[in-house]
């Protein structure tokens, strides 16, 4: 009861607006989203991560999920939900332009530099997404470490990932992402 007592401390302490919504899931997860229900964000956890979790490791967790909460909150996400629109309309128009061009009878050697032209101008725009999603998340860890509860980030970190698979990644390279917390940490003198 003390652990759910600390845990319910931590969110009033920092910002006690901030509602904290259970899901009934069996994978272990926690994100900052929008309640369905209410245009409020929230933080959500699953069951699973409560059931098989340490407290410990779950604070550390809520104290992450509190800095993707601000920067939510504040609106400096703002790309997270335009990438999913601004994808979606680009391929609407697309396949509107191509359905035009197949009934004006274009060549097909036309139709294939548009096409090429519309991917070359989604990559990047979807690396550039996936770089400022990567960036939030040391953001939140810098959060996690502010609050206090940053080592139980760092059971986290012992998984290498290609180059290639973390710029096609949500979340940074997990060795790396230890490092900065292990950098974070010796500099607030919470690490020895």
């Amino acid at each position: 009861m003390s652990d759910l007592v600390n845990i319910i401390d931590l969110l009033k302490s920092n910002n006690s607006n901030i509602p904290v919504v259970i899901i009934p899931s069996f994978v272990e997860e926690a994100y900052v989203d929008k309640k369905p229900q209410l245009s409020d964000m929230a933080i959500y956890l699953s069951w699973k991560m409560i059931l098989d979790e340490s407290p410990e490791y779950i604070m550390s967790t809520i104290a992450h999920e509190i800095g993707h909460f601000r920067k939510k909150y504040f609106g400096f996400s703002v790309i997270n939900h335009v990438d999913t629109s601004t994808f979606i309309s680009t391929t609407l128009l697309f396949l509107i332009l191509q359905f035009m061009l197949t009934i004006i009878d274009l060549p097909q050697f036309l139709l294939l530099i548009i096409w090429s032209t519309w991917v070359l101008t989604l990559i990047p725009f979807l690396l550039v997404i996936l770089s400022v999603s990567r960036e939030g998340e040391y953001e939140a860890d810098k959060t996690a470490v502010r609050l206090g509860h940053g080592e139980y980030l760092l059971f986290e970190g012992d998984k290498p990932m290609s180059r290639i698979t973390e710029l096609l990644s949500t979340h940074p390279c997990p060795v790396k992402r230890r490092n900065k917390i292990i950098e974070l940490m010796k500099g607030s003198g919470k690490f020895e």
